[in-house]
């Protein structure tokens, strides 16, 4: 599974909330695979989900995942992962 910067854009228009936290978009260079590395992955996630495609649009899954993060006071950033190309949703 490849972790893109898909998200960057939406990711930006989600700022804020009842948590105080605010996400904004870490825009990597090409070839946008980025994945994360042994200091991040596995041993510093906090929880994964997943879900069908058909059962969130690209910006409520974004929604949905802020809204998790923002519960957990340990949560300082998301990365999130498609193995659909962006141009697809």
């Amino acid at each position: 599974m490849k972790a893109t910067t898909l998200l960057a854009a939406a990711l930006a228009a989600l700022a804020g909330g009842a948590s105080g936290k605010i996400f904004v978009p870490v825009d990597l260079p090409p070839p946008g695979n980025w994945v994360p590395g042994p200091s991040l992955w596995p041993n510093r996630v906090l929880a994964g989900f997943n879900a069908a495609y058909s059962d969130f649009t690209l910006s409520a899954w974004i929604n949905y995942m802020q809204n998790q993060c923002n519960q957990v006071s340990g949560c300082t950033s998301l990365s999130l992962a498609s193995g659909k190309d962006q141009n697809s949703y």
